[in-house]
């Protein structure tokens, strides 16, 4: 088809890393394009996976950092909660077109650098989005 290779793209759950969704995409497309989709499938086969009473952490990379797919986390989080249920979500930022130097100066008025070696320095910072 004119294809070069796949974009693939998985969600897995548990310590064992039990595969709950995989799909290949075309090559030519996005990473990002059509994950809300993905989601929408993957979330409820979370739910029914898990006992009732078990907390569910969903962690994913920067790849995953865009508003609409915070937003279905979100969601999701709110969607649980009314079930009695706690699902929390951890994604990695995505600096994109952000102003690097006002965040240098935002982590160095919080203190919050620390060197790890001579010359590299590290700060952690915790940004909750509502």
């Amino acid at each position: 088809q004119g294809v070069d290779g796949y974009t693939p793209i998985a969600a897995y759950i548990g310590n064992e890393g039990w595969n709950i969704g995989l799909e290949l995409r075309a090559g030519t497309q996005h990473s990002a394009c059509e994950t809300d989709y993905f989601l929408e499938r993957v979330f409820p086969r979370v739910q029914r996976l898990c006992c009732r009473g078990e907390s569910v952490l969903w962690r994913d990379d920067s790849g995953f950092d865009s508003v609409r797919l915070l937003f279905m986390k979100a969601q999701e989080k709110d969607r649980w909660a009314l079930k009695g249920q706690r699902f929390d979500y951890l994604t990695k930022w995505n600096p994109r077109k952000q102003n690097k130097d006002e965040w240098v100066d935002k982590a160095e008025a919080a203190g919050a650098f620390e060197e790890q070696r001579p010359g590299k320095r590290v700060a952690l910072m915790k940004m909750t989005v509502t």
